[in-house]
């Protein structure tokens, strides 16, 4: 039988949409025999102590705990607890406003990554008194806690509930500390500061264990899982099976999935160049390969070294350019290439955990520097949602927070440059304007 041209054309829209409404029905037995929503309640627990006995003896003991973890799992979350997709986003950007409370970080282990450094800053003699206490947990499921901490008891149910938490559910945990070091001190004033949503506990036998805050947060209880008789549930795992499939060819043919993103920042003042010279130079020293885990140490560290110098910020600019898998490559070593070739003279480079260091070889007429440029470059798989222009110091909180929310595995290639490199280097205003034309000033709101 010969068909005509509308026989066919009617024909071939019978079989789409036909198509369709299969697709429309497995996509239905799909949303009814998928497991409820999962649960993650990200909870942050500061306890502030008093007494400086107590402080010293608790640094001791936070001290050894991070010491001894040696990486980042729930076996590990578990230890330390028992001593002491969104919910990820949330989680670590708790944790980066909390480390950037401290006035210096002399000790740190994230990944299982271990940085020890000697407290600088002088001191007048004067004993600590306060210490405060943040336990940050990510865990499976709805936890319920006091809704308010008022007494020792609430704060001793609290404490139990955390430590009740399965090994296997535990998704993430930070424990931090300020102050980190003894002779470090942590005045009441800026625990008021620093801390303001702490409250007194009620317990009167024991007056140096005076504030607390306990945050909690979880979704409500998901639905009842509907039942789906054996054959529906085959047709719904084969059709979703073959959806995933199907998509993942899409993505991969036609949609852009690698993102660069360059992310440069200008900072002002000699104090603030030269502490964040000493800090990228020890980032670099410490890098050891190319692969995602030191890639994701380089943005965390980096990060968390620009934001305890972020009052230093004057102006900065943002590019992201989307790639195909296949070219991201290419473009990310060219504008490698760019940014490195507005040195004066690199003394110190770390690539494929190769380091070259040499002495800076210009001579210098005395002069200080006041400026430095920091170029953050990321390749990143999938889609990344930043601010289109960065006017503020806030708008610059989220581009960071968000850079440092990125999954390790998601992580194709990392560089971070700046210039000058050498303390004895000098870099001009004039020279900012001439080879960081896109720097717009950030204001203050």
């Amino acid at each position: 039988m010969v068909l005509s041209f509308w026989e066919k054309f009617w024909y071939s829209v019978a079989v789409v949409v036909g198509f369709v409404g299969v697709v429309f029905g497995l996509i239905f037995l799909i949303r009814k025999s998928l497991p409820p929503p999962r649960t993650i309640s990200v909870v942050k627990l500061q306890v502030a102590l008093g007494g400086v006995a107590a402080a010293k003896l608790f640094q001791k003991d936070l001290n050894k705990i991070a010491e001894r973890v040696e990486g980042s799992s729930p076996r590990w979350y578990k230890f330390i607890l028992t001593d002491s997709d969104s919910w990820n986003d949330h989680f670590n950007k708790i944790s980066l406003d909390e480390r950037s409370k401290f006035d210096e970080e002399t000790l740190s282990n994230l990944e299982g990554i271990k940085r020890k450094k000697e407290y600088s800053t002088k001191t007048d003699g004067s004993k600590n008194e306060y210490i405060v206490l943040t336990i940050l947990v990510a865990a499976d499921g709805k936890l319920d806690f006091p809704e308010v901490i008022g007494s020792a008891a609430d704060l001793e149910v609290s404490l139990a509930k955390l430590y009740s938490t399965p090994q296997t559910d535990l998704e993430g945990v930070h424990v931090l500390w300020a102050p980190q070091d003894e002779d470090d001190v942590l005045s009441k004033e800026r625990m008021q500061k620093d801390y303001p949503y702490l409250k007194p506990l009620s317990n009167k036998a024991d007056d140096q264990n005076s504030t607390h805050e306990s945050v909690g947060t979880a979704a409500s209880p998901p639905p009842p899982p509907v039942t789906v008789n054996p054959y529906a549930r085959f047709c719904s795992n084969v059709a979703l099976a073959s959806g995933v499939i199907g998509a993942l060819f899409l993505i991969a043919r036609f949609c852009p999935s690698t993102h660069v993103i360059k992310l440069q920042v200008a900072l002002r003042g000699n104090a603030a160049v030269k502490s964040l010279q000493k800090d990228l130079n020890k980032i670099a020293e410490r890098t050891d390969d190319s692969n995602e885990r030191w890639y994701k140490f380089i943005l965390t560290e980096t990060i968390s070294s620009l934001r305890c110098h972020k009052d230093c910020c004057i102006s900065t600019s943002l590019t992201v350019d989307v790639k195909y898998s296949i070219d991201w490559k290419d473009h990310f070593e060219k504008i490698s290439m760019e940014e490195r070739s507005k040195f004066d003279e690199e003394t110190l480079s770390n690539l494929q955990g190769i380091k070259r260091k040499k002495v800076y070889s210009k001579k210098t007429d005395g002069s200080k520097n006041e400026y430095i440029v920091l170029t953050i470059l990321v390749a990143a798989n999938g889609i990344l949602d930043f601010p289109q222009v960065i006017r503020s110091v806030a708008d610059l909180e989220t581009a960071l927070a968000k850079l440092n929310s990125t999954p390790e595995t998601d992580l194709w290639g990392m560089h971070v440059l700046w210039a000058p490199q050498d303390e004895d280097d000098i870099l001009s205003a004039e020279r900012i304007q001439k080879d960081y034309p896109y720097q717009k000033p950030l204001s203050s709101l």
